[in-house]
This record gives C-alpha cells, sequence and structure tokens, in this order.
C-alpha cells in the first residue's frame, strides 16, 4: 500500500507477505513486512512561524561566575550591514531585531527553514514460527523476529556558544570581540574593551544530518509437554539489540573557540572562511547503543484439588534474566566538545529475577474468583511484588459482572539510571524571553537546556481496582461498561524544558534539581535543567465505555462500534484536579461504521478529542481548547481472485489541529494528541492464497 499526506513530504509505502507449510508432525509460518516514510520538514506546515534563535550572531556579557548575564545583543557590522550583499546568509536564515540591549539590535536565526519535524524512516521486519510434535506428550518450538529500521533527520546548522562547547569567553583583544576598538564589529556603545562571549550559528559548516540504523533480533526456543498430570513449559531466550547513529556536519567547539578567539574565522562573515578552516572546525559524531538481553524461563500447571463445581488449576512460574545496556558516544562528544550535539554515555549491567503464580478457583457454576502474584528481585535497586485478585460472576444469560485489584511496578531503565549529563538547544515559547529578545511574545525560541541523570531514580509503585459488566440483551447490542480507580506512587517522568514551562507558569511541583532558571534582571531564561524524576503520587479515576451494533439495512449490514473514554479526576500529591489541563482532555470517542454490501464495504470512522485550557496560570483554567473531530473513510472491494483493494481517506476534511493552543510542545500544536499530516490519502491491495 501507499499513502500520501496533504502537506509536503511524507509519502508512505508499505507492504507484507505471510507464508506457512505444515505436516503430521510439524509446522512453519512466517512472514515478511516492510514500510517507508519520506522525511516531513517544519516549513512544509503553513502554521509554522518563523524561529527566532540567539544562536545566531550575538554576544553576551560575562558573569561573575563565568556564564552569561544580561541581554543579548549584536551589532550593525555583524548582523546586517553585512548581509545585504550577502544572499546566502539571508536565504540561511540570520535576520536583525531590536532588542532593549546596549547596541539595540540582536542578530536571529530561522531554523524552521531546515529543520526537519518528522525524519525520513524504512523499517523491515521477518519472524518465524516453527513446531515439532516430539511425541503424543512433547513439542519443542522456536520464535525468532528481526527487524531493521533506518531513519535520516535534518536539524538546523550547529548552534553554540563560548559557554558550552566553545572554551570560554574571547579575550577583550580579539578580533571577533565588539568592545575591541581595533576589531570589525566594535560598536562604541558597548563601552571599555572586556572578555565576553559569543553565541552562533555555524550555518557555512551545512545543516546537521543524522543517520540511525537499528538492528533488533529475537530468539526464543523452547519444549512443551507432560509430566504426570503437569503441563510443563520451559525454555531460553536471547534478545540484541544494536543501534548506529551517525551525525554529519557538527562543530570541534574547542576549536572553533581557537579561531574565533584569534580571528581566523570571522563571526560577521561565516561564508566566507576557508574550506580548510571550515573542515577544521566540522567533525562527525558517533553513537553506539547495545541493549541485549539473555533469559531463561519455566512454568507448569497442574490441578491441584478440587471444589464442588470444578478443579482449581495452579499455574507456578520462574524466570530469570540477564540485562546488559552499554550507550557509548565517540571521544570528543564524550568530551564536551562538540557544538549542537546533546547526549553522553552511560552504561550497567543488572540481573532479575522472577516468581509468580496464577489460580482460577470456580465457586460454583457462575461465579469464579482468579488470585495471582508475582515477585521480581532487581540487583541494581531492590525488589517488588505485585500481587492480584479478579472475580467474575455470570449474572444472567445477558449480563456479566467482572470487579479486580492488583497491585504493579514499572522499574527504572538502565539507561535512565545511568547516564551523564549532556546538554541541548531546546525550542520552547516563553513570552518573557521573546520579549527580552526583541522578538514578538509569541515566537518560538531555542534555550540553553541540560539533561541530567537521576541515579537515585527508583521504581513507581501502582494500585488499582476496577468494575465492570457486559451486557448483551439482543443478537444486534451488546456493551461494556467499566470504572477504574489508580494511584500510582512515585511516577516515573521525564520532565523536558515544555512541561517545566509550563509547570512554573501554572505554579505546579516541581522535583528538586529541575526546574527554570532565569535572568534575576531581566526574567529571561538562562538555561534549563530537564531530566527523569519520581513524580510524587498520582491518583486517577474513569469510565470506558464500548458499545458494538449490527443490524441490516437494505440489501447490506451496518456495523457500528463506539468507544467512549471519560477520565473523571487526575491529580498529583492530592493536588488540583489536572483533567481538562492543556493535553488533558476530560474524554476521546471514536465511532466506526462499516456498511456491507455484496462485494463492497464502505468505513466512515470519526474520531472526537475533548476541549482542554489553553493554559494554567496560578492553577486557574485560561482560555480555551476547542473539541477536535477527525474523520476517516474507505471503500473496499472483495475480488473473485480473493483480492481486496483498499483507498480511503484519514481526516478527510483536511482539518488541521488547534494551532497555538493548549499543550503546543515544540510544533506549535499538541502533537501527541493532535495529528498534524491533513488528510493522508492512501491505496492498498491484499491477495490471500
Amino acid at each position: 500500500g501507499f499513502a500520501t499526506i496533504d502537506h509536503e513530504g511524507g509519502d508512505r509505502e508499505e507492504g507484507s507477505v505471510v507464508f506457512g507449510a505444515s505436516s503430521s508432525t510439524s509446522s512453519l509460518i512466517g512472514g515478511v513486512s516492510w514500510n517507508d516514510r519520506d522525511i516531513i520538514f517544519a516549513r512544509a506546515f503553513p502554521w509554522t512561524p518563523a524561529g527566532a534563535s540567539t544562536f545566531s550572531n550575538n554576544w553576551r556579557e560575562v558573569s561573575s561566575t563565568g556564564g552569561e548575564t544580561g541581554g543579548f545583543f549584536s551589532t550593525q557590522s555583524a548582523c546586517g550591514s553585512n548581509f545585504s550583499g550577502r544572499p546566502e546568509l539571508l536565504a540561511q536564515g540570520f535576520s536583525q531585531v531590536a532588542n532593549s540591549g546596549p547596541t539595540g539590535i540582536q542578530c536571529a536565526f530561522d531554523f524552521t527553514l531546515v529543520s526537519a519535524d518528522e525524519a525520513s524512516t524504512s523499517n523491515k521486519g521477518l519472524f518465524l514460527r516453527a513446531e515439532h510434535e516430539i511425541n503424543n506428550d512433547w513439542q519443542i518450538w522456536a520464535n525468532a523476529t528481526a527487524n531493521r529500521s533506518w531513519s535520516f533527520g535534518r536539524y538546523a546548522p550547529v548552534p553554540d556558544g563560548s559557554n558550552f562547547g566553545g572554551g570560554g569567553p574571547i579575550s577583550a583583544t580579539s578580533p571577533n570581540n565588539p568592545t575591541n576598538p581595533a576589531s570589525a564589529v566594535y560598536d562604541p556603545a558597548l563601552g571599555a574593551p572586556r572578555p565576553i562571549h559569543w553565541r552562533h550559528r555555524f550555518a557555512a559548516l551545512g545543516n546537521r544530518d543524522n543517520e540511525v540504523e537499528t538492528f533488533m533480533d529475537d530468539l526464543m526456543v523452547g519444549m512443551t509437554g507432560w509430566v504426570g498430570n503437569a503441563e510443563v513449559d520451559f525454555g531460553v531466550r536471547k534478545t540484541k539489540n544494536k543501534t548506529y547513529d551517525v551525525g554529519r556536519n557538527y562543530t570541534l567547539g574547542s576549536q572553533a573557540g581557537i579561531f574565533i578567539e584569534d580571528g581566523t574565522y570571522d563571526l560577521s562573515d561565516p561564508f566566507g572562511a576557508p574550506a580548510a578552516v571550515l573542515n577544521a572546525m566540522k567533525v562527525t559524531i558517533s553513537r553506539i547503543s547495545n541493549y541485549d538481553q539473555d533469559e531463561l524461563f519455566a512454568s507448569v500447571a497442574f490441578d491441584m484439588f478440587e471444589l464442588d463445581s470444578g478443579p482449581v488449576q495452579w499455574f507456578f512460574g520462574a524466570e530469570y534474566r540477564e540485562e546488559r545496556f552499554n550507550d557509548q558516544y565517540d571521544s570528543l562528544s564524550e568530551a564536551g566538545v562538540v557544538g549542537g550535539s546533546s547526549g553522553n554515555s552511560a552504561g550497567g549491567t543488572r540481573d532479575v529475577t522472577s516468581l509468580y503464580f496464577e489460580t482460577l478457583l470456580p465457586f460454583g457454576d457462575n461465579f469464579e474468583v482468579g488470585l495471582a502474584a508475582r515477585s521480581d528481585d532487581y540487583s541494581d535497586y531492590g525488589s517488588d511484588f505485585s500481587p492480584k485478585v479478579s472475580a467474575r460472576w455470570q449474572a444472567s444469560d445477558e449480563l456479566v459482572v467482572r470487579a479486580s485489584w492488583g497491585e504493579g511496578f514499572r522499574a527504572p531503565g538502565l539507561d535512565l539510571i545511568t547516564m551523564l549529563t549532556s546538554f541541548s538547544a531546546d525550542t520552547v515559547s516563553d513570552p518573557v524571553t521573546c520579549l527580552n529578545f526583541g522578538l514578538p511574545a509569541d515566537c518560538d525560541e531555542q534555550v540553553t537546556a541540560f539533561r541530567i541523570a537521576n541515579p537515585s531514580l527508583g521504581s513507581e509503585k501502582s494500585d488499582q481496582y476496577s468494575l465492570g459488566f457486559a451486557w448483551a440483551p439482543t443478537d444486534w447490542f451488546n456493551g461494556t461498561l467499566d470504572y477504574y480507580n489508580i494511584a500510582i506512587d512515585d511516577r516515573i517522568n521525564f520532565f523536558s524544558s515544555p512541561e517545566l514551562l509550563a509547570r512554573e507558569l501554572a505554579g505546579d511541583p516541581i522535583p528538586a534539581g529541575l526546574g527554570v532558571v532565569r535572568d534575576p534582571a531581566t526574567g529571561a531564561i538562562n538555561f534549563i535543567n530537564t531530566g527523569f524524576g519520581n513524580e510524587g503520587d498520582l491518583e486517577t479515576s474513569g469510565i470506558d465505555i464500548n458499545a458494538r451494533f449490527s443490524f441490516d439495512l437494505g440489501d447490506g449490514r451496518l456495523s457500528t462500534n463506539v468507544q467512549y473514554a471519560h477520565v473523571l479526576d487526575w491529580s498529583v500529591d492530592g493536588g488540583r484536579d489536572q483533567v481538562e489541563d492543556p493535553g488533558a482532555p476530560e474524554y476521546r470517542a471514536t465511532i466506526s461504521n462499516t456498511y456491507e454490501l455484496g462485494d463492497f464495504s464502505f468505513g466512515w470512522n470519526t474520531m472526537i478529542i475533548g476541549e482542554q485550557c489553553d493554559d494554567i496560570v496560578a492553577q486557574a483554567c485560561v482560555g480555551h481548547v476547542p473539541t477536535w473531530t477527525q474523520n476517516d473513510v474507505q471503500v473496499n472491494y472483495f475480488t473473485p481472485w480473493d483480492g481486496r483493494i483498499t483507498v480511503g481517506a484519514q481526516n478527510v476534511t483536511n482539518k488541521q489541529p488547534p494551532i497555538g493552543l493548549g499543550d503546543i510542545g515544540s510544533r506549535d500544536y499538541d502533537f501527541d494528541l493532535y495529528p498534524g499530516y491533513g488528510r493522508i490519502m492512501y491505496a492498498r491491495y491484499v491477495q490471500t492464497f
């Protein structure tokens, strides 16, 4: 099959083949699949505003601690006057804007002209399942999967500065210091010569291009059979994951700092630098990641005793797993001298031992109780125990009542525990910072961010219970209604730059060590510390409804499925109810309709996302994100030769996401909640043999 989106780029292709063979004692089934998607650039979307980054051609005062302080500024010769005769600079996104700094101007860079919102991807997969009956009691089996994926992403040219990879402030005598009277970028309004920080966009080095290739292999071999009246299952599993990440056109920040200090590289004329100078500053970075698991498992099921209504079957199992993780960056990135890259090496090992059991107790013909428990012991941080109790009552032929209670946990990954602090230039929308830079209040600005590791990160634990009903009163209708209540202690959450800004604005709690650090004089963002943390106690409850209708209509048959999810409450540490916060609608619904008529079927699906607040200020709702609806249509033709031809459109009305409203993150809309591709036209062919 293939598909195209309404905007430039993003074309998709996909396909799969399933095959198999069998004999009286053996069987083999396998399949291959592939899918590809083209790159989508930020500029392809009509709502993308110009990006305004201070990583352009600016300077900033040196603070008492050696960092940056005060507002950004540029000079006429460094940003503006030289550009009129240099169309390549304007085409690359450099521009001059007014501000309230000592020179009255600063230089901006529009990174959206070249950056990609979605990378191009290619995925190929293979699976095999083989079974062989050794005798009437024993069977040997094997599952194998292999997946290969590749992606290409493009980022704007390297943003870097002297207090990141550039080796500290430049001296008062540097040809690139605007306080130096002998400098071509000198501005007398800056006062006496002094050391100063630079912040630059290395556009002459080209865009940052990253290629990522991932190999994932999984092999599981086991045996299933009978020992007396007990069914036994045991085996081994080996999983290997390896990722190669290569990035081109990054800067060797330490060398760039030397060239900028001595004037070999002219900040005001980046495209005028000789190729040898540019190549001496340019590096190719790499990252090789491995995550491997070796596992042994065994289980046994048998009837332990009988109740009046039937036998009680018990199921016991055990697992032992070794995990090995290594995330290795190149040596220059590890040394912190590469500009425009983020991340640092990490690695570790752990082993996990698990024991579990499950049983079903039939009390009468219409009532049964299930008991289960699992214990997991981790070598690096501790152990967890997870019990569960469930019940099912067949109240009548049409009505089933079910309930459950259980505890669970989620262990922190090795990557979260062992990663080192890394730098990133994050895109955010912060009115105070934008206005301080002399830009519109709704600009998209790149700010300095650091991702901080948390070696003390613990597992999150949950306690949940549910009550539900399944009702089938007629042959044309059946449905379910379920209530759930979940409490999570020490929830693991990644606190990104946009989320930390939203929490700061809302007045919500922020974990220690993380948060937004602002200039005390202007209120503009100096930097943001991001990372993972155990957030506290989260409590939520809700209702899920599923209703299915099917009946004859004319010469065909209409089937309708309605799914409705309603969040009743959501709070952290007993605080305010966050339902209808930005990105957290109160309800979501999907209505799926299929009409079958002869050799044709027609589909019409509607997806509904409820309204939310646009912002939370001082814990109060401000603004409004309206209810959002998407309609998809599809037509299928079932051919006489066992084929199926499908054509359709997702978002057939080309509805756009709410722009600039809600939890917009870094893409001007909430891309975790709404699709931004517009109308997607697709066609597919399936052949059965």
